[in-house]
């Protein structure tokens, strides 16, 4: 039985029904996911020269989390950089990331926090299910689609941290709607609430919307508590970074969001304003897009069917820090920048319908709809994580393999995660997109006198990039080959092109050759170097 508050304040009860204990969704979620997932797994095991995420980028975070392990924040010896999008994340890897197992550790955290999210959205959603008569087979079939609208499965192979951010962010919807119903909060929510900016800088959108809630439902203590702890990992790491010259930002952070001149992108009010157009086109251009669009006016239309019997004021709040996050938030990067928004937007919209449509015919319908409409927009990486996972074990990896194989040779790389793997003290690595290097992040020309000029400063001989991100090499420049794949099975959505392999002077030619022809040789299936 569900208890919940009426605007004098007093509890009534909402009956859930004798099957309301029967606890079907939570099992089914963690049956769907762990099906996917391990598919996806025996796909890449079976097929891969050695096991690999979807992304290049986990990577970056496994590398510095090695370096925090021996007391070194950065990529390179003596210089602190800030590669790592998510101040928690590197440190939650950092304990064993020298071991057999550390490579392995962020598929483990990803399996531990989406079963947590599994349970989180059974044990709160399912009781409300049946309180309006949803049977176990509907019931059965909004878990599989919940498990694909939060990118379950996707997420978790990515090996990065959104698999974390989507499980608190689960945690502030339930503690927002248990607010806005008067219940009580427990406090795992509210601590998961103020950890969720450590975890991800937008996050602390959702935690403010949290606090507002508190703030209207005059829980000021609270509200301040948590949003006081939650800012607290970010000035930490600012004042850091600070304190070694750099800006009080990640590079990554900077270099995704146009805070840093670079590359094209604009900076300030200028950047902000392009990216609310840009977004707000989007929501109505892009297919997958407009769900979100749908679930925001969901809630809207909610909360003005709700005023009679909660005040609106709370999740008004709410519905300003949603179309703030729509509006500015982060996109796309192989479906995971906007999974927590659109769970976000997602379980509002299904909480307030269940409040909103008790006893009307179109309920089951209209959350059926709203919930494929989410799950259908991350079928694609449910198909194409296996291809994406082997296009990195067979361009990436063997990036990396070739640069442990030459020892000492500095190199530089657009792509930096695998690289970066186990090079601590070996090997200067310069960033060209700047992850690891503010210079190269800062620079605004990025054309082929600085490719000379930046590589000879640092004295890198081996060049390895992908042609189309930058100008025409410099006229010093041999190149080796191009190291290509062949994906297999699934088609990958990543843009399959080929790396290019450069000397950077004759000196390095003579060094590099017979390397890279015994390189050559060792090539596993489906992986070739096109000469030039």
């Amino acid at each position: 039985m569900l208890k919940s508050v009426d605007p004098m304040g007093r509890h009534r009860p909402e009956h859930t029904g004798s099957a309301a204990h029967k606890g079907l969704m939570a099992p089914v979620m963690i049956g769907a996911y762990l099906t996917a997932t391990a598919i996806m797994l025996m796909i890449v095991l079976l097929r891969a020269p050695h096991f690999s995420y979807t992304l290049d980028d986990p990577y970056i975070h496994l590398a510095l989390a090695q370096n925090l392990a021996v007391g070194h924040y950065g990529i390179n010896p003596g210089e602190t950089t800030s590669p790592s999008s998510s101040v928690l994340w590197p440190f939650l890897l950092a304990p064993l990331s020298r071991t057999a197992v550390g490579e392995w550790m962020p598929l483990v955290l990803n399996m531990v926090f989406s079963l947590g999210t599994c349970i989180l959205v059974g044990r709160w959603l399912e009781p409300r299910l049946r309180a309006v008569g949803s049977g176990d087979l509907s019931i059965a079939g909004l878990a599989i689609c919940l498990v694909l609208a939060a990118n379950m499965p996707g997420l978790t192979m990515t090996g990065m941290e959104h698999s974390f951010q989507v499980f608190l962010v689960v945690a502030c919807v339930i503690a927002i709607l248990r607010g806005y119903e008067g219940q009580f909060i427990p406090l795992p929510y509210l601590v998961a609430a103020a950890l969720a900016p450590a975890v991800r800088y937008e996050n602390v959108v959702y935690t403010g919307a949290l606090c507002a809630v508190l703030l209207l439902k005059r829980r000021y203590g609270t509200a301040f508590t948590v949003l006081a702890v939650s800012v607290l990992p970010l000035i930490g790491l600012g004042g850091f970074l600070h304190a070694h010259g750099l800006p009080p930002f990640p590079n990554s952070v900077m270099a995704k969001g146009g805070m840093e001149a670079g590359g094209g992108h604009t900076t300030g009010l200028a950047h902000l304003k392009q990216l609310i157009i840009a977004n707000a086109e989007d929501l109505f251009v892009r297919p997958p897009r407009r769900v979100i669009f749908v679930c925001v006016a969901v809630i809207g239309v909610c909360c003005v069917s709700l005023r009679r019997r909660f005040a609106i004021w709370p999740m008004m709040a709410v519905l300003l820090a949603a179309v703030a996050m729509v509006l500015v938030g982060p996109y796309d990067w192989y479906f995971r920048y906007d999974v927590a928004l659109r769970i976000f937007v997602l379980l509002l919209a299904l909480g307030l319908m269940l409040h909103a449509m008790k006893g009307q015919k179109l309920l089951t319908p209209a959350v059926w709809l709203l919930t494929l409409l989410s799950a259908a927009a991350f079928v694609p990486p449910l198909l194409g994580s296996p291809g994406a996972s082997l296009q990195i074990a067979r361009q990436q990896y063997e990036m990396h393999r070739f640069v442990q194989q030459l020892g000492s040779k500095n190199v530089a790389v657009n792509d930096l995660g695998w690289v970066s793997m186990d090079a601590y003290g070996k090997f200067y690595i310069l960033d060209l997109i700047g992850l690891a290097n503010l210079e190269t992040l800062r620079e605004k020309n990025r054309d082929t006198a600085w490719l000379d000029r930046v590589t000879k400063k640092h004295g890198v001989g081996l060049v390895m990039i992908y042609d189309s991100w930058f100008d025409s090499p410099p006229a010093g420049w041999t190149k080796l080959g191009v190291l290509h794949e062949s994906p297999q099975f699934f088609e990958s959505p990543i843009s399959t092109i080929g790396v290019s392999f450069y000397a950077t002077s004759p000196a390095a030619l003579k060094r590099l050759q017979p390397e890279f022809e015994a390189f050559r040789r060792t090539l596993p299936d489906h992986t070739w170097i096109e000469e030039e």
